[in-house]
């Protein structure tokens, strides 16, 4: 079940969506993504309730972090208070500049959450 919050967000993404005549990712992408990632023999598993608690919930219980633009993320606590870590960018490190090459992860610009977002636990 889909929170109100995620209904209205999706709700609201779709009528500016319509008004603007432009849509910024085709529709139905994150199945033809799925399938791609599928028939390469990745594990691939569909959300059923908001998409921000499914990935917090996963990223706390197996010690990883969530990369996102989305101030939203800021919103989880673990029961043990912890946050939630959050980036909102990467960079590449080329093997010519690096030893081993490889990302470093970019701390979020904004590590607030915004206002009116309610707090959520990260249930364990």
């Amino acid at each position: 079940q889909k929170s109100d919050e995620a209904v209205y967000k999706w709700v609201s993404r779709r009528e500016k969506e319509v008004m603007s005549g432009a849509r910024g990712v085709p529709q139905g992408c994150s199945v033809l993504l799925g399938d791609l990632f599928r028939a390469e023999g990745v594990p691939v598993h569909y959300s059923v309730v908001d998409n921000d608690d499914t990935l917090a919930h996963y990223a706390a219980m197996n010690g990883g972090c969530v990369m996102s633009k989305d101030r939203d993320f800021f919103r989880y606590h673990g029961a043990d208070s912890t946050a939630l870590q959050v980036f909102d960018d990467f960079r590449y490190n080329h093997k010519d500049l690096q030893p081993h090459g490889g990302l470093t992860l970019c701390a979020h610009k904004n590590p607030v959450v915004r206002y009116g977002v309610p707090p959520r636990e990260i249930a364990g």
